[in-house]
């Protein structure tokens, strides 16, 4: 960023405005803009999937425990970022 910034400071002084003047107007809007950047948002996703196992010995869904004693399954997740 020091280099961007050098480097529209030497463009400007070739345009004769002094970077006194440049500064003065620059950095307030620089800092007033990180401020406004660090407001904060909160963005949150839930995911739910649901399950139901059903034995069928034709596609080999039977014999094993899943299927043989347990009838419905699922999960949530909750994803949330500051």
């Amino acid at each position: 960023m020091l280099l961007w910034f050098n480097s529209i400071l030497t463009s400007l002084s070739k345009l004769r405005l002094t970077k006194t003047v440049f500064l003065f107007l620059f950095i307030p809007t620089l800092i007033f803009a990180q401020q406004e950047e660090h407001q904060g948002v909160f963005n949150a996703y839930l995911t739910t999937q649901a399950g139901i196992f059903i034995r069928d010995s034709s596609i080999g869904a039977s014999g094993t425990p899943q299927y043989d004693h347990q009838l419905f399954g699922g999960e949530t997740w909750l994803d949330a970022q500051v």
